[in-house]
């Protein structure tokens, strides 16, 4: 999709939606700043002039044509960008109150033309903040900045799992079930030779978690709220000290530590990247563990399983060295070199 064609629909809203969702007074124009594309959607970032003032939002379409939509139908699609509206705005009145901890604002929907409106929001990606905090030569300030985001960012995933407290008592997380899903991501990897994974670690992987699962005690099995793509490119963090955290369309009942140890685990693959650091991306994850009140969970079995569930589906997206350059490609093996490195150290039987 042409950048015209992305901003054809934003000029389309009408007036009327964009003087009720913003404190702009009587509506003079929009423009298009930027344009990306996803999997699902095309997303518009937008400045909104009025003649009060003026303000940042997102403007959010789903196409029915691009490949992630092609099995829903219209009426399907229509539905879903109702339910992902109707979701970011449980989330936003939930963590309204929630000093410090923040969720994206969404600002009005537009189902038959499949587009969501959300207020843009200040700070910086997680994501450029470590990129920038982990090279070598990095300013200090940054570093000890970044140590106090991740404390307060530990803090907002605790913010989440909190609303649990008043919810009834959910069923166990099922460890088999983990197992199933690590072994699907196992035979993706042996099952291809070009993806030039060593077969002899499923046979050790699987027997690992079947032996060790009998140590994992019951009060590790913890269902919960899980925002299921916490990852360094969904946070924001301001000056101040605030987190903002953004898309919410994967919400789900999964365990407590499944967001947690997705984005220590992601945050670790910085130190693979050139010219980095390793010692400032230690301190981070020390930090989140810490914020999250649970310094030690690092040590505990189900959260090893979770690694080793994360390390295996990142390898799945870094072993197709058939679709990259020659650059890429030697790049990602020694990514999956680094990644089996890992895996031994995970495999370590504990104690």
């Amino acid at each position: 999709m042409s950048d015209s064609d992305i901003k054809s629909f934003v000029y389309q809203i009408e007036r009327g939606q964009w003087e009720k969702a913003l404190s702009i007074g009587q509506f003079q124009k929009v423009e298009v700043t930027q344009t990306f594309q996803r999997p699902h959607s095309v997303l518009a970032r937008c400045k909104v002039i009025g003649s009060q003032g003026t303000a940042g939002v997102y403007v959010k379409r789903y196409i029915p044509n691009f490949p992630a939509n092609r099995n829903s139908s219209p009426e399907a699609l229509r539905k879903s960008v109702e339910r992902d509206f109707q979701t970011h705005l449980y989330w936003f009145e939930r963590f309204k109150h929630k000093n410090g901890f923040c969720v994206v604002e969404p600002l009005f929907s537009l189902p038959e033309n499949h587009i969501i409106v959300t207020r843009e929001v200040s700070g910086q990606r997680l994501y450029d903040l470590l990129t920038r905090a982990v090279k070598w030569g990095a300013s200090k300030n940054l570093q000890k900045k970044l140590e106090n985001d991740f404390f307060h960012i530990g803090g907002w995933l605790k913010a989440l799992q909190s609303f649990e407290e008043t919810e009834p008592p959910e069923s166990n997380y099922s460890v088999d079930e983990l197992i199933a899903y690590i072994n699907i991501r196992l035979k993706k990897l042996t099952g291809d030779p070009r993806r030039h994974f060593p077969v002899k670690y499923r046979d050790r992987i699987l027997h690992f978690l079947e032996s060790t699962k009998p140590a994992i005690p019951e009060s590790e099995l913890r269902v919960c709220f899980t925002h299921s793509d916490f990852s360094p490119g969904n946070i924001m963090v301001h000056s101040d000290g605030r987190i903002t955290v953004l898309d919410f369309n994967k919400v789900q009942k999964d365990s407590y530590l499944l967001d947690l140890s997705r984005l220590y685990h992601q945050t670790g693959l910085w130190s693979f990247k050139p010219f980095t650091t390793t010692g400032p991306i230690a301190r981070f994850r020390k930090k989140l563990l810490e914020g999250f009140a649970h310094p030690a969970v690092d040590k505990s079995l189900l959260f090893r399983f979770f690694l080793i569930r994360h390390t295996l589906t990142h390898l799945v997206t870094v072993t197709r060295f058939w679709r990259v350059n020659p650059i890429e490609k030697g790049y990602n093996f020694w990514v999956l070199h680094k990644e089996l490195q890992l895996l031994d150290q995970l495999l370590t039987p504990p104690g």
